[in-house]
């Protein structure tokens, strides 16, 4: 059995963490969108968990040695990812809540050519990752070596350029392929940081340039995002790039940070339980987050910190038990969570 990374495990606590924090803010802060909180979580929040899915993508060469292991792979990959991805959306926002008068062809209809409707995450990180297998199937059937992982990030560009051919006859919203383009340069990092890791893991040796490096990376992150709005701003290839460089160094600044900590306490059994429940957590919480009855309130007032906190303990208790009761039935935990219970 692989042994876990516990700073690794703690990293996608702490990215979770930040998600369910923005997420309520949005979903019960009138100004969410114009706070430097808001505008500094929303920086990392999802690029930092693409980077990790990335760098996990890949473990072993038996998924993309042959045919049989890619067929295995991308299996395991539709339990894990899609059958959760389907599952909340039809049962639960369609059937249970509701949505699009509970009509379920009107609602796929819908989710083909609007893929955050749902849990875009699940989607996304599915067709990545199958991007990423194939890349690396190409490669080994090359006998082509990718040593820094470059060559693998290239092919995989190349594997999703349909993608952007169709997107600019059907839109670019369609199968999510905006979404699919954006978070591929984060994913792909993931796994540029993974053929790396023997140097990756000598810089984390360093602590004088860790130090260095945190300060830069923190200057450079408190610099965007006290002075531009990441959210608000239009797509153009300027924003963009702004974008990525703040989620760059904010995702940097709190790697560092956490690696460093957990240095100091290895065994920190929460952060353990919520880097092991990421899926669990993101899948469920976004159904809690928006209980409280609808008001104008103001972050930096006590009326909107008091009702964030509020909102916060509510979908924290919630997401908890709900995650309790459905991981104790077999059926429901296979087909929400798409994971076997042990």
């Amino acid at each position: 059995m692989t042994k876990r990374i516990e700073w690794l495990d703690n990293l996608k606590a702490v990215a979770i963490i930040l998600v369910v924090l923005r997420h309520i803010m949005q979903a019960n802060i009138t100004d969410c969108s114009q706070t430097v909180v808001g505008n500094a979580i929303f920086a990392v929040q999802m690029p930092m968990f693409m980077i990790i899915a990335g760098y996990f993508s890949i473990t072993s060469d038996r998924y993309y040695s042959n045919l049989k292991g890619v067929k295995a792979y991308i299996g395991k990959r539709l339990i894990h990812y899609m059958l959760p991805f389907f599952a909340w959306y039809i049962f639960v926002y369609v059937l249970l809540r509701g949505f699009y008068k509970r009509n379920i062809f009107l609602a796929i209809k819908i989710l083909i050519n609007n893929v955050d409707v749902g849990l875009w995450f699940l989607y996304v990180v599915f067709v990545l990752s199958v991007v990423s297998v194939l890349a690396n199937m190409v490669c080994h059937k090359l006998k082509i070596r990718s040593k820094t992982g470059l060559v693998l990030i290239f092919i995989g560009g190349v594997i999703l350029f349909p993608l952007l051919i169709l997107g600019m006859f059907n839109g670019m919203r369609f199968l999510g392929i905006n979404l699919l383009a954006y978070y591929y340069l984060y994913f792909s990092l993931g796994y540029l940081l993974f053929y790396n890791r023997k140097t990756i893991r000598n810089i984390l040796n360093s602590k004088v340039v860790l130090v260095i490096l945190g300060i830069i990376a923190g200057l450079v992150f408190l610099g965007i995002v006290f002075n531009y709005n990441i959210e608000l701003a239009p797509d153009s290839v300027t924003n963009i790039c702004i974008r990525v460089v703040a989620a760059l160094s904010g995702s940097t600044v709190i790697a560092i940070l956490v690696y460093y900590l957990s240095l100091k306490n290895q065994s920190n059994k929460l952060l353990s339980i919520i880097g092991q429940n990421t899926l669990e957590i993101y899948v469920v919480h976004l159904h809690y987050i928006g209980v409280l009855p609808k008001g104008t309130h103001y972050l930096y007032t006590l009326d909107g910190v008091f009702t964030f906190l509020i909102a916060f303990v509510i979908t924290i208790l919630m997401t908890a038990i709900t995650i309790i009761v459905i991981k104790k039935v077999s059926v429901l935990n296979y087909i929400f969570f798409g994971k076997k219970s042990t």
